[in-house]
């Protein structure tokens, strides 16, 4: 059990969550059919697969500042539980494996899919020692996964979407990097070479602002005409509260807790979080199909 805990931990399987963006084209066309479900599903594996070989790069390279960490100590690479070698061989594996799938499947998915382990390349071993590139590639990494799910199933994106999503994206990972910097002025210790260069002010401001900025970008996105053509009302509209809620809710809540949190924690332990996307959700179902 303890091999199958540290393997699960190694892929980073609790962070396949962010992977569900591959779905979203079909949420917003509302597009069930099998063969659609199942080409995303296909597209979900292949980023799951090439997401756990960056995760593993990563952690192979951060080794050493991970076991002075409190916290990612207890990775598996950090802790000792899987050597570096048998971790090689692994990145590996999965690397050829989604890369020969991705191939064969589609040949743009194979594209989005060698641009995400191009960029999380140079964020491992160069971008995130620089502060807001390193926010800004990972944030792209969000809009990838919404491509590979557009180019699997043959689903057009909207730029509204791409554009939330990269706000949204970027507005978590500023948040994650507030709770590094918290961390590690508790701890007095420091696990990035850029978080220094951080400041919990600037930290905050940038979140408030991105939070307001999604708002308004989801509100123009709820009254484009493109978007009112495609439900046939102009009840989306009424999806927006949700998003306001949301925003503000995991703004109170990252901020109402001092223990180091990261922003798919926050989204699995709040139950007002998930009620509130769940309405989202609900709401644009219901709207659908009124």
């Amino acid at each position: 059990m303890k091999t199958i805990h540290s393997y699960i931990h190694l892929f980073r399987v609790h962070q396949y969550v962010k992977n569900l963006f591959v779905f979203a084209p079909l949420f917003f066309v509302f597009d069930l059919s099998p063969d659609t479900i199942g080409k995303a599903m296909l597209a979900f594996l292949l980023f799951s697969l090439i997401a756990s070989a960056v995760y593993i790069i990563n952690d192979i390279s951060d080794v050493y500042t991970d076991r002075a960490h409190p916290i990612k100590r207890f990775r598996p690479i950090a802790s000792g539980a899987i050597a570096v070698p048998h971790a090689l061989r692994i990145t590996l594996f999965l690397l050829i494996s989604g890369m020969i799938i991705a191939f064969l499947f589609d040949r743009d998915v194979f594209f989005v899919l060698s641009s995400y382990l191009v960029l999380n390349v140079l964020y491992t071993f160069w971008l995130k020692h620089v502060p807001v590139f390193d926010v800004l590639i990972i944030g792209l990494g969000f809009v990838l996964r919404i491509l590979a799910g557009s180019y699997a199933t043959d689903i057009a994106a909207s730029n509204w979407i791409l554009a939330m999503t990269f706000l949204l994206a970027i507005f978590l990972v500023f948040s994650k990097r507030r709770a590094d910097l918290v961390l590690m002025q508790q701890e007095g210790q420091n696990s990035k070479k850029n978080l220094r260069l951080y400041s919990i002010k600037f930290l905050d401001s940038i979140m408030v602002f991105l939070g307001v900025v999604i708002c308004v970008s989801y509100l123009f996105y709820t009254r484009d005409r493109l978007v009112i053509e495609r439900y046939g009302n102009i009840w989306v509209l009424l999806t927006t509260p949700w998003v306001v809620f949301g925003v503000f809710r995991y703004l109170f809540f990252s901020r109402s807790h001092s223990e180091y949190i990261d922003p798919t924690s926050i989204i699995l332990k709040d139950s007002w979080l998930q009620g509130i996307i769940t309405g989202w959700i609900i709401t644009f179902v219901v709207i659908r199909f009124i």
